[in-house]
């Protein structure tokens, strides 16, 4: 019995679903491949009927593709949270205590923590170490490579894996591009 990769992605694709609707509210990061602008694993996992019937409209997507400091992706947050751009990581951060169950997903985190710039490091540090000291969040990040900001303990979703993973799941031709205000791109 030969398994195809579509198979095994699906496969794959349906423990990353099952692991983000878990009652454990997990911090994952996943490994993106490289020319993948468009994030298409993120997209589809954002179109899924479990995340969208689990999450209903808690959902936010930040990219950070175009994000030149932390800050700017902080004010990205804040707008796809339906605040002020303006308002900092505080305001955030009461504001997503008062919410339900909220899938916050960060992609591109690299494109704001780089080591060559220790200040901005320790800026994306608070911002995921705030979100994830939330008990009631689910936080999602994507980078492309090296360094994993080592300010949090991302889930592992199995012990044969390292820390973050890389996952290729081929998108359906029924998958319709979000045009929800949660997405947000910097």
């Amino acid at each position: 019995m030969t398994h195809s990769f579509a198979a095994e992605a699906d496969r794959e694709y349906e423990r990353l679903v099952a692991r983000l609707i878990a009652t454990a509210r997990p911090r994952l990061a996943l490994l993106n491949h490289a020319g993948d602008e468009q994030h298409p694993l993120m997209q589809k996992i954002l179109e899924d009927s479990a995340i969208r019937a689990h999450f209903s409209d808690r959902c936010v997507s930040v990219s950070c593709d175009g994000a030149t400091n932390t800050q700017v992706a902080i004010g990205c947050l804040a707008s796809g949270l339906g605040l002020s751009p303006n308002e900092g990581i505080e305001a955030i951060h009461s504001h997503l205590v008062a919410q339900d169950h909220t899938l916050v997903v960060i992609q591109n985190v690299d494109a704001i923590y780089s080591p060559a710039d220790p200040e901005q490091q320790e800026a994306t540090d608070v911002l995921l170490t705030t979100l994830a000291a939330l008990d009631d969040i689910t936080l999602v990040i994507t980078f492309y490579g090296t360094p994993l900001p080592e300010c949090v303990a991302w889930t592992v979703m199995n012990g044969d894996m390292s820390v973050a993973f890389k996952l290729t799941v081929p998108l359906r031709n029924g998958l319709q591009t979000s045009t929800k205000q949660t997405l947000v791109s910097c």
